[in-house]
């Protein structure tokens, strides 16, 4: 099998996750206001000077929500948001653009480069933690249709679709790390014959079964998907 070794999405996140947010904004004061506003209101939050340093997290580790300041020298919002929507990210970045322009062209202009929403500067703390509070809806929104994606819907374990990306991302960590990476694959004997004599629904119950006692017994670093069928 060829494996290309490029690190993926190592885990699906937890519906109980806090939503991360990378703030990027130049001015040293209103950084240190709006991070002690947003992570006092429970969020996990990491503050970036300029728009360059904020491509750069956005590109080496994942986040839920960016609130970036339009005018910033070099690489300004407008600018971090197209890259960003050009970039192959593992999961959609919400965008809030804080911007001190008044005028709808200004606005406007931020949302075509790929903001989702705005908030004025100053900004009204209400407002904002408003608009956040939106965003974190739409994130947990995705969070789900995302498990939903890699999740078997009969037996709430890990479908095909999620084994062949994990593997991957396990090939290149054990490629990395040089340590030995280990694959079981189990077949359910006879399986077809529990189907043929007592039907489908015994079937399912024999499934469900042995998903939930295999799970009862591998490690909390391991993980079970189910490849097809009575196959995981």
């Amino acid at each position: 099998m060829n494996v290309s070794l490029t690190p993926l999405v190592e885990e699906a996140p937890k519906e109980s996750e806090p939503v991360k947010v990378l703030l990027a904004e130049d001015d040293p004061t209103q950084r240190l206001v709006v991070a002690h506003l947003v992570r006092n209101a429970g969020y996990l939050v990491e503050t970036v000077p300029d728009g360059e340093s904020a491509l750069a997290r956005i590109l080496e580790e994942t986040f839920d929500i960016l609130i970036t300041d339009l005018d910033m020298p070099g690489l300004d919002g407008s600018c971090l948001c197209q890259r960003i929507r050009e970039a192959s990210l593992a999961n959609y970045l919400y965008i809030l653009m804080l911007t001190a322009h008044t005028g709808d062209v200004d606005v406007a202009a931020g949302l075509e480069a790929g903001a989702d929403d705005f908030v004025r500067k100053p900004a009204n703390p209400v407002e904002l933690l408003a608009r956040l509070k939106n965003g974190s809806r739409i994130v947990k929104l995705q969070r789900e249709a995302y498990r939903n994606s890699i999740t078997d819907a009969l037996l709430g374990v890990f479908n095909r679709r999620y084994l062949i990306h994990q593997l991957r991302c396990e090939v290149w960590r054990a490629h990395r790390y040089q340590r030995p990476l280990t694959v079981l694959m189990v077949d359910l004997d006879h399986f077809k014959q529990i189907n043929d004599r007592f039907g489908h629904s015994a079937g399912d119950q024999v499934l469900v079964g042995f998903a939930r006692k295999t799970r009862g017994l591998i490690r909390a670093s391991d993980w079970f998907a189910r490849f097809g069928g009575e196959e995981f």
